[in-house]
């Protein structure tokens, strides 16, 4: 009687063991599908963002090196994963006026203007690349407002003087190239094409 009753106790334990490591490890398997859903899910968007940053890292050394096609082909996926961003679009296209694709540079820069109108630069860019269309006026226009955006903007100041140069703007020029001195007493070139000015207007007035 008594080995009977240490057997039928024996036997009950185990099957209590047993149901509640049952349990147990049904409910350690929901918690374990609860967090691995929670942590792929939660990882997406971080997944996208290392993917874009990964292209946007690989544009910069290949336009580095000189590879203007691998870089557009890598600013161009940075954009598919994220469509608003500004500072690829302006790479790409800085990068496609290097390449000389002066039509999609400027519809990068304009796309990005969109996105940013207080961001100096972009108008900076994008006046710079009308310069090289042989569209003077439009590039004035660009330097303003990059000047609208950021007064103390020495590389717009000397970018417009250069255009109201190249018009016949003498004083207009004169002026700007005087206040990129005022605001960068070191930069030499400014020095040396408001030098240019002058004669012109010496030239002007003697003839």
């Amino acid at each position: 009687m008594f080995l009977f009753e240490i057997v039928s106790t024996s036997n009950g334990l185990k099957t209590e063991i047993n149901r509640r490591m049952r349990l147990y490890s049904s409910h350690m398997q929901r918690t374990i599908l609860f967090f691995l859903c929670l942590l792929v899910f939660s990882a997406v968007p971080a997944l996208g963002q290392s993917e874009a940053d990964q292209y946007f890292s690989r544009a910069a050394e290949r336009a580095e090196s000189g590879d203007l096609d691998g870089a557009i082909a890598d600013y161009t996926k940075v954009i598919e994963l994220n469509p608003r961003d500004i500072d690829a679009y302006n790479n790409r296209g800085n990068v496609r006026k290097n390449k000389g694709d002066y039509k999609g540079a400027i519809e990068d820069f304009t796309t990005a203007i969109e996105f940013a109108p207080g961001r100096a630069a972009l108008y900076l860019n994008r006046g710079v690349v009308k310069m090289r269309m042989n569209d003077p006026h439009g590039a004035i226009a660009d330097y303003t407002r990059a000047i609208q955006k950021d007064p103390k903007n020495a590389s717009a100041y000397y970018n417009r003087g250069n255009a109201r140069h190249a018009l016949g703007d003498l004083q207009e020029a004169y002026d700007d190239l005087s206040r990129v001195i005022e605001l960068n007493p070191d930069h030499g070139r400014a020095y040396a094409n408001r030098g240019k000015v002058k004669m012109d207007m010496k030239s002007y007035k003697a003839a």
